[in-house]
């Protein structure tokens, strides 16, 4: 009985030993959202670090549980411009997540996503590119082709393939952007703006005034409507319909044939 009520006591030790790592941990997270949420990335970095260790000794240096951890360290670095760092973080998440969970992970999201900025950052486009491929190709096969939520990856891909002057890639996923905004918001959401805006002045870029002036045009139509006349938003389009007037007699009228947006292929689970 005395050894049995011996091990009881260890085995009661041993859990308020985890509960008290497990709290300790909550709270170690919690200051650091308060210090990320305030913008104090400086602050936040030896916060999050110490929230890795602490993940560390008690799962291991390849547990799951240290995914999240690492991407908020690699964010923070991103953040504070020291991209090899982020880099190292980034890597470590993906490496995590490739060993226990496979290429279609869903937690892969926010690593790859991090790790592709991070290498645009840096000035390694093509890394930049395959990585936020994979990773918008990942968020269409998980949530879908017109999902809103893989936005924010397909900004900084586009800017990748603009780095590296693969125009034709970068103009059906801008040209997608403005679908994936249809399709979640309507044709007349004020959200269409800014992915209305980019495609015009690409179609500026490239000459196609004509086309680009259309979309100004229905730019401002959703602002007046949805927004109201004489407020700060008709200011970019009405620009813009000056703009390609003026580059239309500089230039010369539009030459270039607009063309359907190709569809885009998902990824087979």
């Amino acid at each position: 009985m005395t050894r049995w009520r011996a091990l009881l006591t260890v085995c009661c030790a041993a859990a308020l030993c985890v509960a008290a790592t497990d709290a300790d941990r909550t709270a170690v997270y919690q200051e650091f959202r308060l210090l990320f949420d305030a913008h104090r990335y400086g602050e936040a970095l030896p916060v999050a670090e110490k929230l890795v260790s602490m993940t560390e000794e008690q799962y291991g240096a390849n547990d799951r549980q240290l995914v999240n951890p690492l991407t908020n360290v690699g964010t923070l670095h991103h953040r504070l411009g020291e991209h090899a760092a982020a880099e190292q973080s980034y890597l470590r998440s993906v490496r995590i997540l490739e060993a226990s969970g496979g290429p279609l992970d869903r937690q892969l999201l926010l690593p790859l996503q991090g790790l592709g900025v991070t290498y645009l950052a840096l000035g390694q486009y093509e890394d930049a590119a395959l990585i936020l491929k994979r990773a918008a190709d990942l968020a269409r096969n998980l949530n879908g082709l017109f999902n809103p939520g893989q936005l924010p990856i397909l900004k900084p891909l586009i800017d990748s393939y603009v780095a590296l002057g693969r125009n034709t890639d970068a103009e059906q996923e801008i040209r997608y952007t403005l679908q994936i905004a249809e399709m979640a918001y309507g044709k007349d959401d004020p959200r269409l703006l800014e992915p209305l805006n980019r495609l015009a002045l690409w179609y500026e870029s490239g000459g196609r005034y004509t086309s680009a002036r259309a979309l100004h045009a229905r730019a401002l139509t959703i602002v007046e409507e949805k927004i109201g006349h004489a407020s700060i938003e008709e200011v970019e389009p009405l620009r813009g319909i000056a703009r390609t007037y003026r580059l239309e007699l500089t230039n010369g009228a539009e030459a270039t044939v607009d063309v359907q947006l190709p569809e885009t292929e998902s990824v087979a689970p």
